[in-house]
């Protein structure tokens, strides 16, 4: 009877042994997260301050940090560089306030963002990025109407508040623009590569080129 129950208990353990064998062996492949989900993540990065997306896909935190520090920066840059032509009545805290300004307004913006064509094999694929945008040149005429009727009513009375009066209006002006109605269109060019996510490495689709990827998406956002 011990020898029976013995016998029944090894053929159990062998075909558990054979099912837990069997399972390790048929893992199911990770799964790639679509194109255009990087592609989004980048949008929402340059509309929306948002790094936690790029993370999710493949960017390293301190990789999606840096780049939004750079894409401030480089707003930030225009401004002062408008600056020096103007005989540095810029400030660099007035820059900031506009550059809030306008973060705050591409937030507004719908946009829609789908994978055109992909190709695993090769590592190629292409997105489409729609997007409606804030036209800063709607600004311009109510600027300078604001700017003279300061400077006659005595709210400007030195050259040096001049700069500071005008950025901050456009700063308030900005916040309040509306998203134009109609959407501009950008292809984006992705690659499927190799990257390290939580200590592993992963495949993923990256921009074939991170510069110009996100000079793209920032050059349909604004019009200027």
């Amino acid at each position: 009877m011990k020898k029976q129950m013995k016998k029944k208990l090894a053929v159990l353990l062998s075909l558990v042994l054979i099912i837990s064998l069997a399972l390790a062996g048929c893992k199911k492949k990770e799964e790639i997260p679509e194109p255009h989900k990087l592609a989004e993540a980048y949008y929402l990065l340059y509309t929306r301050g948002n790094t936690e997306e790029l993370v999710k896909y493949g960017i390293t935190e301190a990789d999606a940090k840096k780049a939004l520090k750079s894409y401030k920066t480089s707003m930030k840059s225009s401004f002062m560089t408008s600056a020096n032509y103007a005989g540095g009545m810029f400030k660099s805290e007035d820059a900031d306030k506009v550059i809030d300004s306008i973060l705050h307004a591409l937030a507004k913006l719908k946009y829609e963002v789908k994978t055109d064509e992909k190709d695993e094999e090769e590592g190629t694929a292409t997105v489409i990025l729609k997007t409606q945008s804030i036209n800063l040149a709607k600004i311009q005429s109510e600027l300078m109407k604001d700017m003279q009727n300061a400077i006659k009513s005595g709210k400007i009375k030195k050259k040096e508040q001049l700069g500071s009066y005008i950025l901050s209006k456009m700063a308030e002006l900005i916040k309040e623009i509306k998203p134009t109605e109609e959407m501009k269109e950008v292809i984006l060019t992705m690659k499927l590569k190799t990257v390290k996510q939580n200590k592993k490495e992963v495949k993923r689709w990256m921009p074939e080129n991170s510069y110009t990827f996100g000079t793209q998406i920032v050059k349909i956002l604004i019009t200027q």
